[in-house]
């Protein structure tokens, strides 16, 4: 019963190459539940709890990104990487304002619904730390995605119609965030080796041959815990 949480910063295919994994390996994907559950439980909107865990938004810059986040879901594709990452199926939820719940509060509480959900196996976990929450899980596998962040931006830019300013803003303080928060809360880095099972380079390859790739890494991963 295999658990695999997937890492990385934004615009590396962290979500696609975690569906594409579930798929191949007849796993549940397991992305925005997380997010949700952990939105009912404290009482506070899907929206809200996104910024304060992944991009830790406040100040001049969080706002006019917000403002960013809400055009293109109002404009663009909903089925797109941004706006989905951002929204998702929520994209009806009013604007948040803050969850009026501690950060330390909200990250037990998401670490609490990603143990419950590793707990039936069979799951590909993205994001929100999953990696460090789930770090000594018996046979749970830990995959990294890496890419530089021009590649990036570009991915954004091709998939999302912004334009380099944005996604690159998008970028910066997406990644800002997210290492805020590694630290904060984990004493660690977003992508540390010695906390990944395997890191593969997006930059160097689409994310159909990661998903290959990282298909194989379980695999073999699997077949050395089985002898």
């Amino acid at each position: 019963m295999p658990v695999i949480t997937v890492t990385g910063l934004v615009g590396s295919g962290n979500r696609e190459l975690a569906a594409g994994l579930a798929d191949a390996l007849g796993l549940e994907f397991v992305d925005r539940r997380i997010i949700s559950e952990a939105a009912g439980r404290v009482g506070a909107s899907v929206e809200a709890v996104e910024r304060q865990v992944e991009h830790g938004a406040q100040g001049p810059m969080a706002r006019r990104l917000v403002g960013l986040f809400e055009r293109i879901a109002a404009r663009g594709n909903p089925s797109s990487g941004f706006s989905r990452e951002l929204f998702g199926e929520y994209r009806h939820v009013p604007d948040a304002e803050a969850t009026g719940v501690r950060d330390s509060d909200l990250v037990q509480t998401l670490s609490e619904v990603m143990r419950e959900a590793a707990s039936g196996g069979d799951v590909v976990v993205v994001g929100r730390g999953a990696n460090m929450v789930l770090a000594d899980w018996p046979g749970a596998m830990h995959l990294g995605l890496a890419a530089g962040s021009q590649r990036r931006v570009e991915r954004i830019q091709e998939r999302d119609r912004v334009s380099a300013a944005e996604a690159m803003a998008y970028v910066t303080e997406n990644d800002a965030g997210l290492t805020r928060f590694y630290r904060r809360f984990f004493n660690a880095e977003v992508l540390e080796p010695s906390r990944l099972h395997a890191v593969l380079n997006t930059e160097l390859m689409d994310v159909s041959s990661a998903v290959e790739a990282a298909a194989r890494v379980v695999e073999a991963a699997q077949g050395a815990q089985g002898r």
